[in-house]
C-alpha cells in the first residue's frame, strides 16, 4: 500500500511539473493568468483520471517519463518565447499539439479497456468544465 502511494505522489508531482510549465508557457502565449489557471486544471483534471484507471507499476513509470517529456517540451517552448525564437500564437499551436501527443502517448501505454475508460472520463471532465465556464459567464471574472 505504502508503494502504491508514494507512487502516485511521484506521478502526482511529475503532473505538476507539466501543470507548471505549462500555466508558465499560457501566460507567455499572451494569454490571460486564467489561461494558466486553465492549462493547471487540466493537467490536474488529467492526474485525477489517471488515479481511477488502476494502472501497473509498469504504466505508471511509462507514464511518469511521458509527463517529464511532455513538461521538457513545455519548458522548450517557453523559452523559445522568451528568446523571440517564436510568436505567442506559435507557442500556443505548440503547446497544444504538445498536449494532443502527450495524451496520444499516454493512451498508447493504457490497455484498450483503460483507453475506452480513460476517453469516457475525459469527456466528462470536457463537459463539466464547459458547463462551469458557461456557468461564470456574465460573472464579474467570468468569461
Amino acid at each position: 500500500m505504502k508503494k502504491i502511494l508514494s507512487t502516485l505522489i511521484v506521478v502526482a508531482a511529475a503532473f505538476s511539473v507539466v501543470a507548471s510549465a505549462s500555466a508558465q508557457a499560457a501566460g507567455l502565449q499572451g494569454g490571460t493568468p486564467k489561461a494558466g489557471i486553465a492549462q493547471a486544471k487540466r493537467q490536474q483534471n488529467l492526474l485525477t483520471i489517471l488515479n481511477k484507471l488502476n494502472l501497473t507499476e509498469d504504466q505508471k513509470s511509462k507514464i511518469k517519463a511521458q509527463i517529464a517529456k511532455a513538461a521538457s517540451e513545455v519548458k522548450a517552448v517557453r523559452a523559445d518565447v522568451k528568446a523571440g525564437k517564436i510568436t505567442k500564437e506559435d507557442a500556443k499551436t505548440k503547446s497544444k499539439e504538445i498536449r494532443k501527443a502527450n495524451q496520444a502517448a499516454i493512451r498508447a501505454i493504457l490497455t484498450k479497456d483503460q483507453v475506452k475508460q480513460f476517453t469516457q472520463l475525459m469527456k466528462e471532465a470536457r463537459a463539466k468544465n464547459k458547463a462551469a465556464a458557461g456557468a461564470g459567464a456574465g460573472k464579474p471574472g467570468g468569461n
